[in-house]
């Protein structure tokens, strides 16, 4: 059983063998896995004379991350260097030395150790580009700054797809290098008894490294079957639900769920990489727990749930983001961001991969970056140009219908999904389609009527003049959203966040998911925000009204509306906005900080407490006067003078102002 990142836990077979070894060093055994944010113990060198520097190590999610393309120039094809860091003492002599370590970049990354200064060390190094000399793995030692080449393979090698275990043993002559715990290179030197131990990364703009562990003695940690997408929660109704997993080799695979982590029900997988498991017979609007078997290994957790289509009337959240592809590192900037918003479902309007055709992206630009989204928030994908007709969004993807154009109904609205790369003329397959699903007695009866399709009709900003929207899509498709009262059209493609209105349609396009951002080039008199900038949007959708809010991926408001409040006859609508509202709270569950979010539509004097379910004041969060708009305020039960008398539980928000009271419930889950 492996300590690789796919299965998400830091390996207790090492923290067994820490303990029961007999610790010679005091100093070691040594471990990162870099969840507090922090490399401040590590100490960076960058080479010089280099280019494409200088390097950027840095911490993002738990993970030692550097996406640099530093190299150095001078004799590049001798040294093969550009930057590293380094930490641990110089008295470590006899250790293993391991790391979860993944790499996108087909250039040089390595471990360093026995590291004595910065001319003075041993390394194991990996390059696969045939450009740079490659591919070779190599244990080397450098000595006043030159390479001796110590063991070479020269095999043709490709860095695996995800996180793989990487181990270095030095017992005094003796160098032994495993990965995923196959020996691949050994060495014998006398040069270096002793010393520090670091990463090293030439040419490589994608490097990653994790669960760091020096260890005395032969420690070794591999697995024979990994993880390579998932697992993932797809294809939502009232009573079912698909979960969908890769693995990196073909193997068996086994399902378990039930109400609680106590699992009542199991069923096998079919044999192969691509596991896809359709469960029945479930309760509506309910969350499951669930683990998925690998072999002799099982994920599971709290963190591993579902929950089933809610009743057609109930309210929910739902999240919107798109044109993440190429920039895996802002993707994940936004999708953690979006995972505080807890949403019950979470809607991607395409260009998930640079190229659907090529299979890596896949996980490296999605999968991977959306794990903690996807793995127990059910999707879907409204496909992207970049995505094209490439089989591999067959394949990872289960949605209905044809999985390309598909309707859902989901709580009080009717979601429409439409495929902008296939033919959606009048007499077309899918505009026949379109026209039925528009028409329908469903469609027209659900509170709301939502489309999704990839290309925008208008666009006000691209990466250069020329691009205005789609005028096919306002000759064909506009004009049947404006007679069947569609409410809003979701949209994607250009790399930035627009909202506007026209003819009772809205318009929005949410792009700003990770791409490279896109900037302002015309004016459309329909379109009333704009902005270039990473961001996603959150709906909480009710029966009589939507709430709409777009945020940038550090969680701060961008932009609001309401749609639909109804105050007088249920048969007459009005825009007028609530006076006094809260809009909702993230996260909720929380643990320690949840922001509340709340509006006005006049000055007000406004106090906000928190309250036990007893009644009982907890904290005061805010007080004074607020001018008319959208709000948010924190609450950080770490600040409370009662911390002791703050336990988990559910609390009350009371937001007081002169003309009302208004309440809403929050979850404190330690």
């Amino acid at each position: 059983m492996g300590f690789c990142k796919n299965f998400y836990f830091f390996p207790i077979l090492l923290l067994i063998l820490f303990f029961s070894i007999a610790v010679a060093q005091d100093s070691l055994p040594f471990f990162d896995n870099f969840d507090d944010g922090d490399c401040g113990d590590w100490m960076v060198y960058d080479i010089a004379p280099y280019a494409d520097g200088p390097s950027n190590w840095v911490v993002i999610a738990g993970v030692l991350t550097q996406t640099s393309n530093i190299y150095t120039t001078e004799d590049e094809y001798s040294v093969y260097t550009g930057t590293r860091i380094i930490t641990g003492d110089t008295s470590w002599s006899d250790y293993s030395f391991s790391v979860e370590l993944k790499s996108t970049d087909d250039d040089g990354v390595g471990l360093l150790f026995r590291y004595r200064n910065e001319g003075d060390y041993y390394r194991y190094i990996r390059v696969e580009d045939e450009g740079n000399g490659g591919p070779f793995r190599r244990i080397e030692r450098c000595s006043d700054s030159v390479f001796t080449i110590l063991a070479q393979d020269i095999e043709p090698i490709s860095y695996p797809p995800n996180y793989y275990c990487v181990t270095v043993w030095v017992s005094g002559e003796s160098i032994k290098v495993f990965e995923e715990g196959v020996s691949v290179l050994t060495a014998c030197d006398t040069t270096y008894s002793s010393g520090m131990i670091g990463f090293m990364c030439y040419a490589n703009n994608g490097s990653f490294f994790d669960n760091v562990a020096v260890v005395p003695g032969l420690v070794i940690d591999s697995i024979a079957t990994q993880i390579r997408a998932g697992p993932y929660v797809q294809n939502p109704e009232e009573n079912a639900i698909t979960i969908m997993w890769e693995t990196t080799a073909e193997t068996d695979g086994k399902l378990y769920w039930g109400e609680s982590l106590i699992y009542t029900d199991s069923i096998d997988a079919t044999y192969g990489k691509m596991h896809e498991v359709r469960i029945e017979g479930l309760s509506p609007q309910t969350r499951y727990y669930y683990a998925v078997g690998v072999e002799d290994t099982i994920i599971s957790g709290e963190e591993y749930y579902f929950d089933t289509k809610p009743h057609p009337t109930t309210p929910y959240r739902m999240a919107i983001w798109g044109d993440n592809r190429t920039d895996y590192i802002s993707h994940e900037h936004v999708v953690d961001a979006i995972i505080e918003e807890c949403p019950l479902v979470a809607v991607n309007v395409g260009d998930v991969v640079t190229s659907g055709t090529v299979y890596e992206q896949w996980v490296n630009e999605y999968f991977w970056p959306a794990r903690n989204l996807l793995k127990n928030t059910a999707s879907y994908i409204s496909i992207g140009n970049h995505e094209v007709d490439a089989d591999w969004f067959d394949y990872y993807v289960c949605q209905p219908n044809n999985e390309h154009w598909f309707s859902v109904r989901y709580g009080p609205a009717y979601l429409i999904f439409i495929d902008t790369n296939r033919l959606y003329f009048p007499l077309s397959t899918q505009y026949n389609w379109i026209y039925d699903e528009l028409s329908s007695t469903e469609a027209q009866e659900a509170p709301w009527l939502f489309v999704f399709h990839h290309h925008p009709p208008y666009s006000e900003g691209w990466d250069s003049p020329g691009y205005d929207g789609e005028q096919d899509i306002r000759d064909y498709l506009v004009p049947l959203y404006e007679y069947y009262d569609v409410d809003i059209c979701f949209a994607g493609h250009t790399h930035d966040y627009e909202r506007g209105e026209k003819d009772g349609v809205a318009y929005v396009i949410s792009g700003g998911g990770g791409a490279a951002l896109d900037t302002w080039q015309q004016d459309w008199s329909y379109i009333f925000v704009y902005q270039s900038l990473y961001q996603y949007i959150i709906l909480d959708i009710d029966t009589s009204y939507v709430i709409f809010r777009c945020y940038d991926w550090d969680g701060c408001l961008v932009d609001s509306t309401l749609f639909g409040i109804y105050l007088g006859s249920e048969e007459t609508p009005t825009d007028k906005p609530l006076d006094v509202t809260i809009f909702g709270s993230a996260p909720n569950p929380f643990n320690d900080i949840v922001r509340i979010d709340y509006y006005t539509s006049n000055l007000e004097d406004i106090e906000i407490t928190i309250h036990d379910i007893t009644g009982k004041r907890i904290a005061k969060i805010a007080e004074g006067s607020v001018a008319p708009g959208n709000h948010s305020v924190w609450w950080d039960t770490r600040e409370t003078k009662r911390r002791s008398t703050v336990p988990s539980g559910v609390y009350i928000v009371n937001l007081v102002c002169r003309t009302k009271t208004v309440e809403h419930k929050i979850i404190l889950a330690k």
